[in-house]
C-alpha cells in the first residue's frame, strides 16, 4: 500500500470512519461510535471483552499518534477514536437498555469534557497515549459511577 493511502487510512480511522468530521461536538459524534463498540462487546464474556478493550486501546494509541502527527496538532478534535474506546469502557459489563446506553453515555461525555482529576492529568500525557488515555480514564470511572448508581437503587 502506498504511503499516502496507508496515511489516509490511519487518519480516516483515527476519526472514527467520519464521525470525527461531524459538526457540531465531533466528542459526541465518536462517543456514539463507541456505544455501537459497547453493544457489540456486550455480547462477549467480561474477561474477553476487556481484552479486547485492552487491545483495541493499544492499537487506538498508535493510530492516534500517527493522526495527530500527520494533521501537525496535539490533540486534533476530529480524532475520535479515543472517545469510541472511551465508550466501549463506560459499557463494558452493562446491559445494554436504554435506560443504560442513555444515562452511560451521558456520564461518560460528562466526565470527557469536565475531566477531573485524574483525569485531567491524563491529557496532558504526549502523543497518541495522552490523548487516548484520558478517554480510557473517563470511560472507566463512568463505568465504576453507573455501577455505583445500580447498588444505590438496590437499597
Amino acid at each position: 500500500m502506498p504511503a499516502d493511502t496507508r496515511q489516509k487510512l490511519i487518519v480516516w480511522v483515527a476519526k472514527g470512519f467520519g464521525l470525527g468530521c461531524l459538526t457540531p461536538a465531533s466528542g459526541s459524534w465518536g462517543s456514539l461510535g463507541g456505544v455501537v463498540l459497547g453493544i457489540v462487546l456486550s455480547s462477549l464474556p467480561f474477561e474477553t471483552a476487556a481484552g479486547c478493550l485492552i487491545v483495541i486501546s493499544a492499537g487506538a494509541i498508535w493510530i492516534a499518534d500517527k493522526a495527530a502527527q500527520h494533521l501537525g496538532t496535539y490533540d486534533p478534535g476530529c480524532v475520535v477514536i479515543d472517545e469510541i474506546v472511551g465508550m466501549g469502557f463506560a459499557m463494558a459489563g452493562h446491559t445494554t437498555g436504554l435506560f443504560n446506553l442513555i444515562g452511560i453515555f451521558l456520564l461518560f461525555r460528562a466526565l470527557d469534557i469536565f475531566k477531573p482529576f485524574p483525569i485531567k492529568y491524563l491529557e496532558k500525557l504526549k502523543g497518541g497515549f495522552g490523548i487516548v488515555m484520558d478517554d480510557v480514564a473517563a470511560g472507566i470511572a463512568a463505568n465504576l459511577l453507573w455501577r455505583l448508581t445500580d447498588v444505590m437503587a438496590l437499597r
